[in-house]
């Protein structure tokens, strides 16, 4: 964009915003009082003759004008200011800050950018996270996912250790326990399962898991004992004598006559 025309943009863009529309039509009209270029771009952003047939509003293309702004990138340019700043604010977003993975990440956000311009399409923070995801490890987005799998297989491993039968074969059914317990679910944000040591609660818990009480047999565990990590160590540790509730606490379980 030549500098004149820029210059012209930034008089008339001021002039409109601290203006009323119709005082800056007249300022417009009277040639004195504005140069050929402002007028040219003025005139620019009138209403279509399709759109407008009986011509233009001046006093609307001059509210609309109070509305816009002139963003003017070097992108096309060899070297380009405008793409060593977008790398920079890539770099400033990751957690490997290197100037590889930065530029990758500019290139995936163009690219992105490029899908959803074909189809007409935006994308909000949430949807481009999304597409980020497993690619990129950014500061203020940290991706949860390989976490929650592994408290996953934590809770599969521990929900197998409990046992539910005293004895090859033998089982206590407690079909109006698990009746109860699963309507308390269904109510209450959180259940909480007392009893003394031993008396099955955990075992109640998995029956309950195994039969997909209330529609969320996916987030309900228990045990005597939780597997946790280890400081530094690849493989879980075990940590007796512990609590776990379910991934989304619905259902506790407690051991002894204090505790909640």
């Amino acid at each position: 964009m030549a500098s004149s025309v820029k210059a012209a943009w930034d008089q008339l863009l001021a002039q409109a915003v601290e203006t009323e529309p119709g005082r800056l039509v007249a300022r417009l009209q009277d040639g004195g009082q504005s140069s050929d270029i402002k007028r040219q771009l003025f005139a620019s952003l009138h209403c279509p003759p399709d759109v407008c047939p009986d011509g233009p509003n001046t006093v609307e293309t001059a509210q609309l004008l109070r509305s816009l702004r002139l963003l003017v990138w070097d992108f096309e340019s060899e070297p380009s200011e405008d793409e060593t700043n977008a790398i920079a604010l890539c770099q400033s977003l990751l957690v490997r800050s290197d100037t590889d993975t930065a530029v990758s990440l500019w290139s995936r956000l163009k690219a992105i950018a490029a899908e959803g311009r074909a189809a007409g399409g935006s994308y909000d923070l949430r949807g481009l996270l999304a597409k980020l995801r497993g690619e990129y490890e950014l500061k203020n987005h940290p991706d949860f996912q390989a976490d929650w799998q592994v408290l996953r297989t934590i809770a599969e491993e521990s929900r197998a250790d409990v046992r539910v039968e005293i004895g090859q074969g033998i089982r206590i059914a407690r079909p109006s326990l698990e009746s109860e317990l699963s309507e308390r679910l269904a109510a209450n944000g959180i259940t909480v399962l007392r009893g003394e040591s031993g008396c099955g609660k955990s075992a109640l818990g998995r029956c309950l898991y195994c039969a997909g009480a209330s529609g969320e047999a996916d987030h309900l565990a228990g045990s005597n004992s939780v597997r946790s990590p280890e400081p530094g160590g690849a493989r879980p540790g075990l940590e007796s004598k512990a609590y776990y509730s379910a991934i989304d606490h619905r259902l506790r379980f407690s051991r002894g006559r204090n505790r909640t």
